[in-house]
Parts: C-alpha cells; structure tokens; sequence
C-alpha cells in the first residue's frame, strides 16, 4: 500500500483558541513514533505557530519529513480574501518555511479544506507541485469534494476515506478502525492535539480553552492516538516522494 501519514501542523482546536501546547508536548513523542518505524510523513505547517514552533519545525525536517504549508492564519475564511490578498496570505508562509529548512515547500493544504476561486491561480504562480485541500468523505459540511479545482499544472492529492464515508483522520482511525477506502496512494491527516492525554484535554477544557462538544470529541477514544499512529504509519511518504518528481530529492 502506498501512503502518506501527514500531519496539520496548527495551534490547538484548529486554532479555535491561540495557544500552542500541543505542538509543544507532542512533537518529539509524533516523530519517535514515525522514527521507531522508519517511517517518513508530510506536515502542513500553520505559520501562525511562530515563532515558538520555529525549532520544533527544524527538528521535523531534520528527521526527514516534508515541510509543507498550511497557510498561515488558519482560521482565516479564503473566500472572503481578494487574489492579492491570498497571494500573499500563501507566498509569506511558504517563504517563511524556507527560510527555516532552506528546503523548496512544493506543498499545499488550506486551512479547514477551504479554497477559493484564486487558489489554483496562486498556488501555480508560487510555484507549488501540489494541493492536498480535500478529503473523500460523503460527510457535509467542510468534508465535500474539492471546488475550483480546475489546475492543468497542479497535482491534487485527496485524503482518503473510511467504509466510503469518513475522512482519514487519525481520530477517526482510531474510533473506526482503519479501513481505508478509496484508492491508492492512501492520504491519512491528524493533528497534534489529537494526540494530547484525556488529563490534558480535561485540564484545557476546564481552562475554558475549549467547548463542552470538543470535549467530547477527543475524548472518545480507544486506548491512545500514539498506538493508532504506530499501527499505520508503518511504509509511510513523504507526499512529495510518492508524486516521484525527478528532480526532488
């Protein structure tokens, strides 16, 4: 099975609230897992998490992942933004990940699966190789099919799905098990705070970080999202080596 285990790399909800501990608490643990298997994977960097994230950042591409972006303000709706305003939305985060691996970022995944009519245009003139923005998934809501995808240039790498219906997130993985559908190669996404201990989440929901629903959410579960991760993860890509461009390395 070709595969590629990635990582939206974001502050914590999906930047429902501004603070960074998971990415602070989980990444070494997220790459051990990854290592232990010789496994290699693609995070979508949010650069919102500068610049506190900047070394943990460094550390990921050290390990051998790709860096690719994930915008920068993640809750930022692109459809409200004109096509110079998303131009520069995505070229300052994906300057900003080069200037800290000194890698070209040829990646892409907007923020909540949201595009708009410019993204093609603007991922195309910075030079992007591909969009991960989707997720096969016959759920509403951000889970439908991809809009304004009508790029010659760009390759668009959808997240699979489970039983045909749920997107391929490690959350759902865990909760469902992993029965991946939807044709090769198989895209998997999660985030670090799903990583997070129930004495975590409890802890940041008590905060009022959180809502009552997310709660709810991420504490259902079975057994521990670091078990989930080490039981897929296995013979897992970077994106950008199953695309097997010749001219990256």
């Amino acid at each position: 099975m070709i595969k590629s285990i990635t990582i939206d790399y974001e502050l914590d909800w999906g930047s429902r609230v501004k603070s960074d501990y998971a990415i602070r608490h989980t990444t070494e643990k997220i790459l051990e897992v990854y290592d232990s298997n010789n496994a290699r994977g693609t995070f979508f960097i949010s650069t919102e998490t500068l610049p506190s994230s900047k070394e943990h950042i460094k550390l990921i591409s050290n390990h051998g992942h790709e860096i690719a972006t994930h915008g920068h303000n993640h809750t930022l709706d692109y459809d409200t933004k004109n096509r110079e305003e998303l131009h520069n939305e995505i070229n300052s985060s994906k300057k900003l990940l080069e200037d800290i691996t000194q890698k070209p970022v040829i990646g892409f995944r907007t923020p909540a699966f949201k595009r708009s009519e410019y993204t093609d245009e603007v991922l195309e003139e910075l030079g992007f190789i591909y969009d991960s923005s989707t997720a096969k998934s016959s759920l509403k809501s951000r889970y439908k099919p991809m809009q304004y995808a009508n790029s010659k240039k760009l390759q668009y790498v959808s997240i699979s799905n489970i039983y045909n219906r749920f997107p391929a997130g490690i959350k759902w993985i865990n909760l469902l098990g992993n029965n991946l559908t939807g044709g090769e190669p198989y895209i998997v996404y999660g985030h670090p705070f799903d990583f997070l201990s129930m004495k975590e989440i409890i802890s940041l929901y008590e905060s009022d970080k959180i809502s009552y629903f997310v709660l709810s959410f991420y504490l259902a579960r079975i057994g521990t999202l670091y078990s989930t991760l080490n039981k897929v993860v296995k013979d897992s890509l970077p994106i950008k080596d199953i695309l097997k461009y010749e001219y990256i390395k």
